[in-house]
């Protein structure tokens, strides 16, 4: 079983205006020869199915004790502001 937890819209921690404007480097990126995308074999979904997919893993409860714990990690790691 795989398992991806993401976490969005959340500021863990802002550095802004920590680098002028002259220091800042734009990074041209190549495109890699050695990385390609095959379209898949099997098919696609369709919104629906993906919908009912969605629908049955989303739990806002565990979410939402993931992210407090996320917090709460982050608190006592940073010291709270110390």
């Amino acid at each position: 079983m795989l398992i991806c937890v993401t976490l969005h819209n959340m500021t863990i921690e802002e550095q802004q205006n920590e680098f002028g404007e002259e220091q800042v480097e734009m990074i041209e990126y190549e495109t890699n020869p050695y990385f390609t995308l095959d379209p898949p074999d099997h098919d696609t979904l369709t919104l629906v199915e993906y919908m009912i997919r969605h629908n049955r893993i989303r739990n806002r409860e565990r979410h939402h004790a993931l992210k407090a714990d996320f917090v709460k990690h982050l608190w006592i790691r940073e010291g709270g502001g110390e």
